[in-house]
């Protein structure tokens, strides 16, 4: 009897201990009770469905950022693409305006009013060659920027070109 209550005892402690046992519905962690409470209450399928939820939308924020990439580089080439374009304009002109100072030179002006204007347009060549080197070693400008400088000082050498075939053709 002694033997039977002992072992009543025992199982009852054993069973009170399983029992009494925190519970958690990370499956990791638990053990077998706390793994078969998790699977009847549906708790597991629910980390599974949060877990495959935020799988998602990682994978659609992967999605974007591959695409949003994708679209500065190709912004990034163009804008590349454009700044040589820019740069071989300027280089033009500089080459336009050592040609047109060339020429000036070479003009066999006679009187004095004609070389005082040669004298100005030197100046005037040479203080807009010093603004197309500035405009070589700036950076940062927005591309509306960029455009309005490179139109103004087109203009700029158009109207010397204009002054120096005037000058040199009388």
């Amino acid at each position: 009897m002694k033997r039977v209550l002992f072992c009543t005892a025992g199982l009852l402690f054993a069973v009170f201990s399983l029992c009494s046992c925190a519970t958690t519905s990370n499956p990791a962690k638990g053990g077998f009770f706390s793994g078969v409470q998790g699977l009847t209450s549906g708790e597991y399928q629910n980390r599974v469905n949060q877990k495959q939820s935020s799988l998602e939308q990682l994978k659609e924020t992967g999605s974007e950022l591959r695409s949003r990439q994708q679209d500065l580089s190709q912004r990034s080439a163009a804008l590349s693409s454009e700044e040589k374009a820019y740069r071989r304009q300027l280089a033009q002109m500089n080459d336009d305006l050592a040609n047109l100072q060339a020429r000036l030179r070479k003009a066999r002006l006679r009187t004095r009013s004609g070389q005082a204007r040669r004298v100005k347009l030197e100046k005037n060549i040479d203080t807009l060659q010093v603004q197309i080197q500035g405009q070589e070693q700036q950076s940062g400008l927005s591309e509306d920027q960029i455009r309005q400088q490179l139109e103004s000082l087109m203009q700029e050498k158009s109207r010397l070109e204009q002054e120096i075939v005037k000058l040199t053709s009388q």
